[in-house]
């Protein structure tokens, strides 16, 4: 008995030694814009807990003027502000460029996500011995306490799998080796193929135990309807631009929008449109009384909005590809 607590500090210590080393790394790359506020809460989320997170290094790209997000980077002794607007991949191709030697694990961090205790090194960790080249992972919606009743529905919406993306990480499957999904955990030098899309360029695993959450303060009609569309956009530019190939998924997406304008001419337009409109009631349905809450009856219009928006999205991101092939 005497040895045993001796033994459990000493295995305490070793895992210590050995997050940090972990840590020491990993680059975590957070491009603000103008959400220095959002960046804020996701950095409290990233760095908080254990001490080995100090040697995680920290990029938060802004523009130079931007003098909330520049105080962001002086509040933590392992942040640095870098000036300038950059997006998602230009962020990350900086960071690698600028590694010292054995920098080799990059986090792209969004902000306004509220991520898990212990987040950068489990991610790390689980890149490192799945041999995966980029990580995906499920973000869950979560409704503000006090949220209004399509904030809620947005959330309950989200945990059926009947969202518009067939990306894995989205419908609650286990973790395993997926074709495609929004990669934020990269082996240094594969960042650019994993955020590209490129088919087989890239081994993508998809960690179901790693789930930062989106807190849903507001949400309108339109900002659900934006939000599918910019992601369906995303989708057809990656499959339609030869960097991805298409699944079920985006086929059914992209008829989506074509039936539901043909329900008001045809027949077999008119009964897709009652199949698929007793589809989403029944799904509000299920959810209201799951939830024991009236809410649930609006994540049937939640649906349809993802479903339409990521349709139109989906041919928008086709149109503009075929245009660029013809230049």
């Amino acid at each position: 008995m005497c040895y045993a607590r001796p033994m459990i500090e000493g295995q305490s210590a070793k895992r210590e030694l050995e997050d940090i080393a972990l840590a020491a790394r990993i680059t975590a790359v957070m491009p603000v814009g103008a959400r220095a506020g959002d960046a804020a809460a996701s950095l409290e989320t990233l760095l908080r807990g254990a001490r080995a997170l100090s040697m995680v290094a920290v990029r938060i790209h802004a523009p130079a003027e931007d003098a909330a997000s520049r105080a962001l980077a002086d509040s933590w002794s392992n942040a640095e502000h870098i000036p300038g607007e950059a997006g998602s991949a230009e962020a990350l191709a900086l960071a690698e460029a600028d590694a010292p030697p054995g920098r080799d694990v990059l986090v792209l961090c969004e902000p306004g996500l509220l991520y898990p205790d212990g987040f950068l090194l489990a991610a790390a960790r689980r890149l490192i011995e799945t041999g995966a080249d980029a990580l995906v992972h499920p973000v869950h919606a979560e409704a503000d306490p006090g949220a209004g009743c399509l904030a809620k529905a947005v959330q309950m919406a989200g945990g059926t799998g009947l969202g518009p993306s067939s990306a894995k990480q989205r419908q609650g499957l286990p973790s395993g080796w997926v074709a495609n999904g929004r990669a934020s955990v990269f082996r240094a030098g594969k960042t650019g193929p994993a955020l590209d899309g490129a088919s087989g360029a890239v081994r993508l695993w998809h960690e179901a135990t790693l789930s930062p959450s989106r807190r849903i303060r507001h949400a309108g009609p339109g900002a659900i309807w934006q939000r599918a569309r910019r992601a369906g956009r995303e989708r057809g530019e990656a499959v339609f631009g030869g960097k991805s190939k298409a699944g079920l998924g985006e086929a059914v997406t992209l008829m989506h929008l074509p039936l539901l304008l043909l329900g008001a001419v045809s027949l077999p337009g008119r009964s897709y449109l009652l199949l698929y409109a007793s589809g989403l009631a029944g799904a509000g349905l299920m959810l209201a009384v799951r939830h024991r809450t009236f809410c649930g009856l609006a994540a049937s219009a939640v649906l349809a909005l993802q479903h339409l928006g990521a349709s139109a999205g989906l041919w928008q991101g086709a149109i503009g590809s075929a245009r660029r092939r013809r230049r």
